[in-house]
């Protein structure tokens, strides 16, 4: 007798940061929960994926806030530290135009093309 499983079309994006693999100074504690949001998400994946069930992880670079701007780290020496990591060391495309939609336009990506 063959046994047939349900197969669900079910996605989980889980919101982490780039900071989860590279650290600032001063942010110990935001890279940790955010390495720990990595690791179950890579741990759901194995365990969730046989039964269908998609789970992602989006990792943004700076995003920026009203807490960015207030604590100056959009404009100091943190942004072009964290530029300088960055493969083509910016964080935006040339002119400041972000991709279309964001971290939200990519979370309808991924619940889109399940």
């Amino acid at each position: 007798m063959t046994k047939h499983r349900h197969i669900s079309s079910t996605t989980t994006p889980n919101i982490s940061s780039v900071v989860s693999v590279t650290p600032l100074p001063g942010a110990a504690v935001y890279s940790a929960t955010k390495a720990a949001v990595d690791a179950v998400t890579k741990s759901l994946a194995k365990e969730l994926g046989p039964r269908g069930i998609r789970v992602n992880a989006i990792n943004p670079g700076m995003v920026e806030t009203e807490w960015t701007h207030t604590a100056g780290i959009t404009e100091g020496d943190l942004r072009h530290q964290v530029e300088a990591q960055t493969p083509l060391g910016r964080d935006r495309p040339p002119g400041g135009h972000r991709v279309s939609g964001g971290v939200p336009g990519l979370i309808r990506c991924l619940l889109d093309h399940g």
